[in-house]
């Protein structure tokens, strides 16, 4: 039975979207049933704002119940919204969390579930019934936190014991992850079963990263939390147990992204182990294309196989540092504490401003991988096309910001080859020295070494270092400095310095440039025109009609298409969606719903160009004085291209996605290879040719957009599909996903098979950094100041 309250009591009146939105749902939950009719007849007092608005406020005012445990409303805004708007608003509602348990009351969020899916389970409302499998997925996942719920209680309890130690030991078992992975650093058998247990480096950086938030949500850390000398055994109970409970935790968020950004599923099982999860993708496609970019990030990066002899006669940083410091470890390392069990190595520095003005100059080896690695992701702009530097902050240029960025590397650098030089002879020193605490002044008078001023080393450190104050969300491989909060006595007129903690595995291995770009919300001007424009000349090498940034009107409005190509009857559309690769799930929605927002205004210009007449008429003035054939000929081909490898190779909604690396690989070489690195440096390459003998063609364009892309064949036939199992204690969770694996042998057999023609075979020398010995001499003996 239906309110006494006049449904028109508040008609008339004038209201944001949000107030109106506000009063309908508390209309609806006052009613015993809301039904799609009820709803719609509420819905017509919206037709003052457009679509988007409205969802907005919807889901705006979604995640304030939730927030306030007002689940009854949660649940009628939900109602109303796919009712509104249907999977778009589903969609949408799942990306704000709205659904996930956590920060909940578990047994109330957990009957709301109950409740919600059992009513959905019994109406007749077909637009509902999208709730169903989904409310499944999220009963599991509210399974999950339940079977969490002591790892995380068990953590609180151990980080709430001050001073918390135990950090600065998760932080140390994280260099040491990456030290082993990356420097071959030798780990004593015990320390290394924990490792084992943590998982690769990157995992063991995000278990840290979760139990330092963590610890800092009790109290900001401080330098009495993080500051004692002695680290302790590595082995304790207390940490293996701390690190399991963060091991456990980290899976549960990553489901929880997973869930709610993608629309994954989720189903919980029973096992003889005990809780099995079992993580499927919201398809195949999807889960594939991830993979497969990742895979195709793996391979393309690293040294490649030289054409010429430059680079050879680079030195690498690693090198140099190793070298000076053994060269000179008399003279710039002691122990200090010798005897005592909070004994530990001082690396005195520096050793000549000289020196680091020359590391800074200097071209590196590092600089050759680097600057590979990012060209293949269109993420290379130290120059504007005018010369220019690019500029990074309103005061830093890229440039400058990486010189400073070399010399962090360099001193974290020396301090590995110091750890490298005294892990046998020191093993309590040096597991004492793993982690570093900073000063603030210090770090600045060394980055002044750079003839840097002191403000722009203060925006330097902000750039790279996360302060407990305001920490928030916190990821160590993209801020690796943390500054750390003061400790204020005043009785004892005292105050610490400013300081930071320094993981210098983590600095020297960091992606700097994309991390950097990640963690500030950065985003550098220019070069997403500038990727149109390289997109576009890349297809001008090959074809005479093309041009850019061209609108088109449709029915939604305006749309921008970058790149327009035309050849004989065949109009290709190219989206060019410029970001940084991602690696965080949050970072894969980015660039997923940037990609699914291409392929939205393609689909809306491709509608408009079926209109022959309109066709005609943007193609004349698209490309004026050239023969065009007739509109009713022209078939419409979409391309969303991307500047990463993440999810190219599949269509979306009937839309190539497709990357910048692969089609300049086609565009301009054509050649698939294959060849293990042999000790000494030597490869033998098998090449297969994967585009016309003629060059990159019209065919060949085609064939790549198509869904039968014989480029894509050459990964496609070693991809597999797998479970990959992750278990802590009683818990099991399997991811379905896929991997990808091969021998030479095999892929020259399918190649052959897929009818690729073979190339003659080429020997080729893999790229190395200069020895010790080859050093030189003015690095290798630096000047005393």
């Amino acid at each position: 039975m239906e309110s006494s309250r006049p449904r028109d009591s508040y008609r008339g009146q004038s209201q944001t979207p949000d107030e109106l939105v506000s009063r309908i749902v508390a209309y609806l939950a006052q009613q015993q049933t809301a039904t799609p009719e009820m709803i719609r007849k509420e819905l017509v007092r919206f037709t003052n704002w457009g679509p988007q608005r409205t969802v907005k406020s919807i889901l705006r005012l979604a995640r304030d119940f939730r927030s306030k445990g007002n689940y009854g409303r949660l649940r009628c805004a939900l109602l109303a919204g796919i009712t509104y708007k249907g999977q778009e608003f589903l969609t949408a509602f799942e990306r704000t969390g709205a659904l996930l348990s956590d920060g909940q009351p578990p047994k109330k969020f957990g009957t709301f579930l109950n409740d919600l899916q059992k009513a959905i389970a019994k109406a007749r409302e077909p637009e509902w019934h999208i709730l169903e499998q989904r409310l499944k997925t999220y009963q599991a996942y509210h399974q999950l936190t339940l079977s969490v719920a002591d790892d995380g209680q068990t953590a609180m309890r151990l980080l709430k014991t001050r001073p918390r130690h135990i950090i600065k030991q998760v932080l140390a078992l994280a260099n040491i992850a990456f030290l082993r992975a990356y420097f071959a650093y030798h780990v004593p058998d015990d320390v290394a079963t924990v490792l084992d247990e943590m998982g690769e480096p990157e995992d063991a950086a995000q278990i840290a990263s979760l139990l330092v938030s963590l610890a800092n949500k009790i109290k900001p850390l401080d330098s009495w939390d993080l500051g004692r000398p002695s680290i302790g055994d590595l082995n304790d109970q207390n940490l293996i147990t701390l690190v399991r409970c963060g091991r456990a935790l980290v899976a549960r968020h990553r489901i929880a992204k997973e869930v709610s950004l993608f629309g994954y599923d989720l189903q919980h099982r029973m096992a003889a182990s005990g809780d099995l999860y079992i993580v499927t993708p919201p398809s195949s496609a999807f889960e594939y294309g991830m993979s497969l970019g990742y895979i195709r990030m793996r391979i393309g990066t690293g040294p490649s196989v030289a054409t010429d002899k430059k680079r050879s006669k680079l030195i690498d940083l690693m090198t140099a540092a190793e070298n000076i410091f053994n060269s000179n470890h008399e003279r710039i390392a002691e122990i200090r504490g010798a005897n005592m069990e909070s004994r530990r190595i001082r690396v005195t520095l520096p050793i000549s401003s000289d020196l680091y003005k020359v590391l800074a100059e200097i071209e590196l080896y590092d600089d050759a991988l680097r600057d590979d690695h990012l060209a293949q992701n269109f993420l290379l702009p130290l120059r504007t096309p005018s010369g220019e530097p690019v500029v990074l902050t309103q005061t830093m240029t890229v440039e400058e910001f990486l010189r400073i960025w070399r010399l962090m590397q360099f001193l974290s650098l020396m301090d590995i080859a110091a750890l490298r030089h005294y892990q046998k002879i020191e093993p309590t020193a040096t597991r004492n020295s793993v982690v570093r605490v900073i000063k603030a002044d210090d770090l600045i008078e060394m980055i002044a070494a750079l003839d840097v001023d002191p403000e722009r080393a203060r925006e330097f450190l902000c750039l790279v270092a996360a302060n407990v104050n305001s920490l928030g969300y916190y990821d160590l491989q993209y801020r690796p400095f943390l500054q750390i909060a003061a400790v204020d006595m005043p009785e004892e007129n005292f105050r610490s310095p400013m300081e930071f903690v320094v993981v210098p595995a983590v600095v020297a291995t960091a992606n700097v440039l994309r991390n950097v770009q990640i963690a500030n919300k950065i985003r550098l001007a220019d070069l997403p025109q500038q990727f149109v424009e390289v997109v576009a000349d890349l297809l001008r090498q090959h074809f005479t009609l093309v041009t850019i940034n061209r609108r088109v009107k449709t029915t939604e409005g305006a749309t921008d298409i970058d790149v327009v190509l035309l050849h004989n009857e065949d109009l290709i559309l190219f989206e060019c969606k410029h970001s940084v690769f991602p690696s965080d799930p949050h970072e894969v929605r980015d660039a997923w719903e940037d990609i699914e927002k291409g392929i939205r205004q393609l689909q809306f210009a491709a509608s408009v160009l079926a209109d022959p007449n309109r066709c005609r008429a943007y193609l004349a003035g698209w490309f004026p004085n050239r023969q065009r054939p007739h509109p009713t000929s022209v078939r419409v081909v979409p391309c969303a291209i991307s500047s990463h490898r993440v999810f190219s190779g599949i269509h979306h909604n009937g839309v190539a996605i497709r990357d910048y690396a692969s089609l300049s690989h086609l565009a301009t070489e054509g050649i698939a290879f294959m060849g293990p690195v042999e000790e000494d440096g030597s490869t033998l390459l098998r090449r297969f040719r994967i585009t016309e003998a003629a060059g990159f063609s019209a065919a060949d364009l085609l064939n790549y957009l198509s869904p039968e892309s014989r480029y894509f064949k050459v990964f496609a036939g070693f991809m597999r599909p797998v479970s990959r199992l992750f278990r802590v204690g009683s818990l099991t969770i399997a991811h379905e996903t896929y991997v990808w694996h091969l021998c030479v042998d095999e892929w020259i057999k399918y190649m052959e098979a897929t009818g690729f023609h073979r190339l003659p075979d080429v020997a080729g020398t893999m790229e190395v950094p200069l020895s010790l010995e080859q050093v030189p001499g003015d690095l290798k003996q630096p000047k005393e100041e």
